[in-house]
């Protein structure tokens, strides 16, 4: 929708930021949209650093999170 625009932009905090102005806050889409990007954003984000964290540090992050017991 920005391409269509002739909008670019250089990261995706910047194409959230011009989605928002662009179509959210004047009504072109549902505002909802807006706040899907957003969410969509931060999850892939905090998926990055979760998925960074356990190649640096794997037996700490499994053995910390590990919710499953075993019943002997």
């Amino acid at each position: 929708m920005l391409a269509c625009r002739g909008v670019k932009v250089e990261s995706h905090e910047g194409a959230k930021i011009k989605f928002g102005e662009l179509f959210a806050r004047t009504d072109e889409v549902p505002r909802e949209f807006g706040r899907m990007l957003n969410d969509a954003l931060s999850f892939g984000k905090m998926l990055i650093m979760r998925l960074t964290a356990e190649l640096k540090y794997p037996a700490k992050l499994r053995n910390k999170n590990s919710v499953r017991r075993r019943n002997s």
